[in-house]
């Protein structure tokens, strides 16, 4: 385990249209629930932790928390819509040296496409600057891209592609809607072979700097997301729970491994093999049963944790 992520807030300036937040709080992640945490991250060879939310940057305190990983000796990524930039700026600082990356969300090549998913006028204007602010400051800057139903076309991921080669971004992270009640209307509907064929194209204009995730879809062998074997993307939530991975929706009770408020992390992670182990065997069931194309994302995994025993899921929430 390299990487954990730490949801630390679910305030959000933004609503928008794909996200699988499902609905937006106050709540906040408390460092006395943190703090006891670091150790055993430390002791399990973990090197980066991952800040999300909701935006970072609106946990009340964000400087005190941010501290307090570097202090320990975590370096620290996080992922931003780009509102904010001054704020991180001011924030991140005193700790430049220990900022692993900054990933700037961009859902579209244009300001209308951009803009419309976000439900924030300017803001696609304002990851642009950005792009700039945090580069000219010295930072990695990352770029994390969802398709969605009206984003993920040759032509579309080609205008990103002739977009994003112009700017100064280090990576390309490919995902795609996480399904939720209420994404319906954006979630990905195009078919895989042609998915594929335009990451293909893709590929010939920015190279290795593009990362296609799990959400895809695109996924063929039966090991199909990291998080199965390493644990990357396992969460510690606002609200003290530990998630399965940070792409489980929230209404999916059977992601929940454990609660830090009421038990050690440790004690908690050891549940993670039986947890994969359990998804893992609905995906070769499905793939026996003929169906590759529908077993190999994340819709599949939160379908499948949300179909356990009730008895399972009590035991760990």
């Amino acid at each position: 385990m390299n990487t954990f992520v730490l949801n630390i807030t679910n305030r959000c300036n933004f609503t928008c249209e794909h996200c699988f937040r499902e609905e937006a709080s106050k709540e906040d992640l408390a460092l006395d629930a943190l703090e006891p945490c670091l150790p055993t991250l430390r002791s399990l060879g973990v090197q980066t932790l991952a800040l999300t939310g909701g935006e970072p940057i609106l946990h009340p305190r964000f400087p005190a928390l941010l501290a307090l990983l570097v202090k320990e000796g975590f370096r620290v990524g996080l992922v931003t819509n780009g509102w904010h930039t001054p704020r991180y700026l001011a924030a991140l600082a005193p700790h430049k040296d220990q900022i692993a990356y900054v990933a700037i969300s961009l859902d579209g090549h244009t300001a209308s496409a951009h803009d419309a998913l976000r439900a924030r006028p300017g803001s696609f204007d304002a990851v642009l600057a950005s792009i700039e602010a945090f580069h000219q400051a010295g930072y990695q800057v990352n770029i994390s891209h969802v398709m969605s139903r009206h984003t993920a076309s040759a032509h579309d991921l080609m205008a990103l592609g002739n977009l994003l080669a112009e700017l100064p971004v280090a990576s390309l992270t490919l995902g795609a809607v996480v399904p939720t009640p209420r994404n319906g209307p954006v979630q990905l509907t195009t078919s895989p072979q042609l998915l594929l064929a335009a990451i293909r194209l893709l590929r010939r204009k920015l190279g290795n700097r593009i990362r296609v995730t799990p959400s895809v879809g695109l996924a063929r062998g039966y090991q199909f997301c990291n998080n199965l074997q390493t644990m990357n993307d396992v969460a510690l939530r606002y609200d003290g729970d530990v998630v399965f991975c940070c792409d489980s929706i929230t209404s999916n009770r059977g992601a929940i491994l454990g609660n830090v408020n009421r038990e050690p992390l440790l004690t908690i992670l050891r549940r993670h093999p039986e947890r994969a182990a359990q998804v893992m065997a609905a995906r070769l069931s499905a793939m026996a049963a003929g169906k590759q194309a529908e077993c190999n994302d994340c819709a599949f995994c939160n379908q499948a944790l949300a179909s356990e025993p009730r008895a399972v899921r009590l035991a760990v929430v």
